[in-house]
């Protein structure tokens, strides 16, 4: 008696699409600013800079969701210097003269992966919001401007 299988060609598509499904659930998404957590106090070194006051302008930098660097932090920079470890789905609000400042991100703890930083420039009473990540392959970290 012969038994007939039916992994013919389900094995073959299985295999083909199981990297694309690994390769998604690699990057991270966009997480709206309401919705992003502010960054406990234990986790912020920014002094000064996380008061509000006239005549400053307003830096959030909020990180996405997604399992992509989940065993690591974000360490942010402003001007080079340390402000805040950002877990996922969490936010720092900043408060920064008017001017040109350069925000990095960093993987911090366990995982590794380079520096990214991308310029902003700030006029008084004005918001700027940018969003921090992981994108394809090992460490690449991205900051990025986001309206949401």
């Amino acid at each position: 008696m012969k038994i007939r299988s039916t992994w013919t060609l389900a094995p073959t598509w299985t295999l083909a699409l199981f990297p694309l499904a690994m390769l998604a659930g690699c990057t991270t998404s966009a997480v709206e600013t309401s919705k992003a957590t502010p960054v406990p106090p234990d986790r912020v070194s920014g002094g000064e800079l996380l008061t509000g006051r006239p005549g400053k302008g307003t830096l959030i930098v909020k990180r996405d969701a997604g399992f992509q660097g989940s065993a690591c932090f974000l360490r942010i920079f402003i001007d080079a210097v340390p402000v805040a470890e950002l877990d996922r789905c969490e936010k720092v609000v900043v408060h920064l003269p008017p001017g040109d400042h350069l925000l990095g991100a960093s993987p911090s703890r366990i995982c590794g992966g380079r520096l990214a930083e991308a310029k902003t420039a700030l006029l008084a009473g004005q918001t700027a919001t940018f969003r921090v990540g992981f994108g394809f392959g090992v460490g690449n970290v991205f900051v990025r401007p986001t309206a949401f």
